[in-house]
């Protein structure tokens, strides 16, 4: 920045902000193996995905054990220009028609403003006492391999070795408030408890854009999916004059196109077994009128359940209802509420609509993009199971092949109480701003899975509220007092 803006300063007015673990981190990593919090988890890589299997274990009464395997299996990137050979024709598969290991970054807690050779890059990108694991992928056997202390290899595209260290990061993060009470009457009582969470992140660059994947996991048995998007902006120079239709002016002759960004993740849960079913719930005003006994006040809602019976991709609801989706296991019930064992699918923060005709170029490739869930049966074969979305060879069809999610359900298998996957759609559609340029500040996509039923009470209740002695007063005027803890 500094070379192309004389004027260009770094701001100076920003102090050290530090984490730190004076007794060290709470988790443990053996091998692949990684507890934290009544977590158990494996992390995995292969050449297209990452990959976390989480498991759960329930401290205050009889173990349960949730399974849920989370992973991001491809992504599809559409420009909205719809004229000019070359940029209609801009859509990708980022993760399918390339490899997410070979755009793997190192990350590092080492601070550095100097740029090196791709893909490897030395910036800050955690602020945290930090395990780093370097993985490696043998592709002729199809198998992934961990190492938290060697510096294997892994084979490129031209058949080369390239060692990445510190391609997956775990670290510890305050989350602000986990649970929070203060009795409501003179003298009552109150107490704060923090909430943490572990984060198993990595860092891939495809093509322009940095995407960063966390998964973070909570104390109160929540799963997070966090995706962050940085990096520059696809541009063309405009001519003079030129007031674009599809793109912003993010400088001047500098079109960014509008475009989206469409991540199909692939869930193969395990709730408290093999045999689950996926419930549909739309909550919605009670159909009942303002007077009558059914809703006197005509402020009533309901939340109306179905459980699928058949393999489908399911529709964003119509106006005026809320839809959610939650995987249950009907063998297994609350001691409390008689309520199917669960767990809730929140895709509402990272739920995007494709902004193309259904049967244009991209509606007729990327099927997995027209609808927000799929849900159909884990069908194991001798080519290997149903993984991806979009097909195992995205580069060499121009249309849904039969082992994409489309054709998976064309069979409208039974789903319930059986072996199943869901394919969750989320994305962002992007419409440039002149403040995403030249380097555009991270965007987020969010969503989440939270037990419903699933545990006896809060999970959460035996976490201890710490009062942290390195927490003081700011802006104190009596320097004696500055360092006095502010609890």
């Amino acid at each position: 920045m500094a070379a192309a803006d004389k004027d260009f300063k770094q701001r100076d007015d920003l102090k050290p902000l530090h984490i730190l673990q004076p007794e060290g981190v709470s988790f443990r990593l053996d091998g692949q193996q990684l507890e934290w919090q009544n977590w158990k988890m494996h992390i995995g890589m292969s050449v297209s995905f990452s990959r976390v299997d989480a498991y759960c274990l329930q401290r205050f009464t009889t173990a349960k054990a949730l399974r849920c395997q989370l992973s991001p299996t491809m992504t599809t990137v559409r420009c909205g220009r719809c004229f000019t050979a070359f940029r209609y024709r801009r859509w990708w598969f980022h993760m399918g028609r390339q490899s997410t290991l070979t755009g793997e970054n190192l990350l590092s807690t080492l601070e550095s403003m100097e740029w090196v050779s791709w893909p490897v890059n030395c910036l800050l990108d955690v602020i945290a006492w930090a395990r780093f694991i370097t993985w490696y992928s043998f592709f002729i056997f199809h198998q992934t391999f961990c190492s938290s202390s060697c510096s294997p290899a892994f084979v490129k595209h031209d058949g080369t070795a390239e060692v990445i260290q510190n391609c997956i990061c775990i670290h510890e993060e305050d989350a602000g408030v986990l649970w929070k009470h203060t009795d409501f009457c003179p003298g009552g009582r109150g107490q704060t408890v923090r909430r943490r969470r572990l984060v198993v992140s990595m860092v891939c660059t495809l093509a322009n854009y940095e995407y960063i994947f966390n998964y973070m996991f909570y104390q109160d048995g929540t799963i997070e999916l966090e995706i962050r998007m940085t990096g520059i902006l696809q541009v063309y120079v405009a001519p003079d004059g030129e007031q674009p239709l599809y793109g912003t002016l993010v400088a001047p002759n500098i079109n960014a196109q509008f475009h989206q960004h469409i991540f199909s993740i692939r869930v193969d849960p395990m709730i408290d077994g093999l045999n689950n079913s996926l419930v549909e719930t739309d909550i919605m005003a009670s159909p009942f009128p303002t007077g009558s006994t059914e809703n006197f006040a005509g402020n009533a809602f309901i939340a109306k359940d179905t459980v699928l019976t058949r393999e489908s991709g399911r529709d964003l609801p119509p106006p005026g209802v809320e839809r959610r989706w939650r995987i249950v296991n009907r063998g297994k019930q609350h001691y409390s509420t008689g309520s199917d064992v669960g767990y809730a699918i929140n895709i509402k923060s990272g739920g995007v609509e494709l902004m193309t005709a259904h049967d244009g170029w991209v509606g007729r490739r990327a099927t997995f993009a027209k609808k927000p869930v799929w849900v159909c049966r884990d069908v194991e074969g001798v080519k290997g199971g149903r993984m991806w979305a979009a097909g195992n060879y995205v580069p060499q069809t121009k249309q849904a092949p039969e082992d994409s999610i489309g054709e998976w359900v064309k069979g409208e298998e039974s789903i319930e109480d059986e072996d199943l996957l869901v394919f969750l759609t989320i994305g962002a559609t992007h419409i440039p701003r002149p403040e995403d340029w030249p380097v555009m500040p991270v965007e987020h996509i969010n969503i989440n899975f939270k037990p419903v039923s699933f545990f006896a009470c809060n999970p959460s209740m035996d976490v201890p509220g710490v009062h942290d002695p390195k927490s003081v007063l700011a802006f104190t005027p009596d320097p004696s007092n500055r360092n006095q803890p502010c609890h």
